[in-house]
């Protein structure tokens, strides 16, 4: 919030006599150097130093104003910077450009909506789409409302249309910036046509991935067809991402750092909100899952659009790595995997582990009756506390990357971090190691033995119709972690349910 200002008069009086000063100036320079401002259409010199006057007289009597204080020191620190930022050449040196102007920012009152454009700007011409377009999206959802000062308006009524004779631009990043500019003043009509201007100068899949945010980020009507023609334009190169119960392919973009994820099923709407309201409580360099893009109805379907890093599932590339890398990847997961736990996510639902197990068990063997088991389960679990933060509920290595970022969150619910943690390290590549993992947890381990038994039960049903190898591995887990336990009659339990089917395959 701006603090008022001192002495103001003092400063309109002196920004008054500057505007004279600089068509003084700007005259006394074109007859010592013979030069003249001579910009596409005439001679309009006159109306030119006129302009820049009001404009020099505007910004002088709002300067002290839109600078934070101590406002003397740092309207000499501003000195300081602004001039190399106008200096500095975008393309040449895009990083010490971004760190003037950002600096800029730590000294003026600027609204956040236009770092979060630098930023996003930068990212994305520097190859990282993913983290450019979680910039963007942060900016698009900034309520960034008009200025209304009419004097302001009337300055940059005149001021823009010579701007733009005198400095003509077709650089992607000014581009971005003026459609930006458009959005948040929902000047929706010129932004559409900047979007074809940016389209037809640099044509890739990134400018139509961007068009596609901006169009959504609106809520205009051409944004579900748009992103259905990027499907439609690259169905040759869908891809399709293994087993799952929705329908998930995905399409690598032309810089081939990332794709676009598209998965088409049912409740696919709750999994984009979970995504939007993880991304917005994390900065986007912290970032920890893929980037929510779109959700439309597509037929009797939902489909969901999604960006992410070109990486493999952990699961694929188990046993191919090397015992340190496996670790270290493994750690990251971790790590983003208690941050989820810390985030204040609403309106998830509660996991209920025998309503789960349940689930699990008697979907794959139909022809038994798990009462006697699931009974047996209620009593062990009536020993521990339930405990309730975000939770991913399926964060088995099919479901996070090699480089970290969570995925598949539509089974994200309110329970126990333990349940992640363990999900995660009993896999048979990982269990070896699950200690090594873990050894940094500082996580209460009171709960621990109620999932160390639950997740092995589940997964023995989860993959018997998948993999008989993993499913009897599973299962001869759960058993030895029930007898470490001495819980008799839930392992006779489960031996009675579970044992004869197993044995058999």
């Amino acid at each position: 919030m701006k603090e008022p200002i001192k002495y103001k008069p003092y400063i309109i009086a002196s920004g008054i006599f500057l505007a004279p000063l600089a068509e003084f100036i700007s005259h006394k320079f074109n007859e010592y150097t013979g030069a003249h401002l001579k910009p596409r259409y005439g001679d309009l010199t006159p109306f030119i130093n006129g302009t820049l006057g009001l404009a020099i007289m505007y910004y002088w009597t709002s300067a002290f104003e839109n600078i934070k204080p101590p406002r003397f020191q740092n309207f000499l620190r501003l000195q300081r910077v602004v001039w190399p930022a106008a200096i500095t050449n975008r393309k040449k040196s895009p990083k010490k450009w971004l760190d003037l102007n950002l600096e800029l920012h730590e000294i003026t009152y600027r609204e956040e909506f236009q770092r979060e454009g630098l930023l996003g700007n930068y990212h994305i011409t520097q190859g990282d789409l993913e983290l450019g377009v979680q910039h963007y999206q942060r900016l698009l959802e900034i309520d960034c409302k008009p200025q209304e000062n009419y004097i302001w308006k009337a300055i940059n009524g005149i001021s823009r249309p010579v701007v733009r004779l005198m400095f003509h631009s077709d650089h992607l990043e000014d581009l971005l910036e003026v459609a930006q500019y458009e959005l948040q003043r929902k000047d929706y009509k010129r932004m559409k046509g900047t979007w074809k201007k940016i389209k037809r100068i640099y044509p890739s899949d990134r400018t139509e991935i961007l068009e596609g945010i901006f169009l959504t980020s609106a809520d205009l009507p051409e944004a579900k067809d748009h992103w259905k023609d990027i499907i439609e334009r690259h169905k040759s190169e869908l891809q399709s991402l293994g087993q799952s119960r929705n329908e998930v392919t995905e399409i690598p973009t032309d810089e081939h750092k990332s794709v676009l994820v598209i998965k088409r099923g049912h409740e696919l709407r709750r999994e984009f909100d979970i995504l939007k309201k993880i991304y917005t409580q994390l900065p986007p360099e912290e970032r920890i899952s893929v980037v929510p893009l779109a959700v439309f109805d597509d037929e009797d379907k939902k489909c969901l659009v999604t960006l992410r890093k070109n990486s493999p599932n952990l699961d694929s590339i188990l046993g191919i790595t090397t015992g340190d890398e496996t670790l270290e990847v493994s750690k990251k997961i971790i790590e983003n995997l208690r941050r989820l736990h810390q985030l204040n996510i609403p309106g998830l639902k509660s996991y209920d582990p025998i309503s789960e197990l349940q689930r699990r068990l008697t979907k794959r063997f139909p022809e038994k009756d798990p009462r006697k088991l699931l009974d047996e389960y209620e009593r062990f679990m009536q020993k521990f506390e339930r405990r309730s933060s975000p939770v991913h509920a399926d964060a088995y290595p099919t479901n996070v990357l090699k480089d970290g970022t969570i995925i598949d969150l539509e089974k994200a619910s309110l329970g126990d971090p333990w349940l992640d943690l363990e999900t995660f390290t009993t896999h048979p590549f990982l269990i070896g190691i699950q200690d090594r993992i873990l050894a940094n947890v500082e996580l209460d381990p009171a709960t621990r033995p109620l999932y160390a038994v639950h997740v092995p039960l589940c997964q023995t049903g989860s993959f018997s119709q998948q993999s008989k190898i993993k499913s009897r591995y599973f299962y001869e887990l759960a058993k030895m972690r029930l007898k470490e336990l001495e819980e008799k009659a839930l392992l006779t339990a489960t031996t009675d349910f579970l044992g004869r089917t197993i044995d058999a395959e």
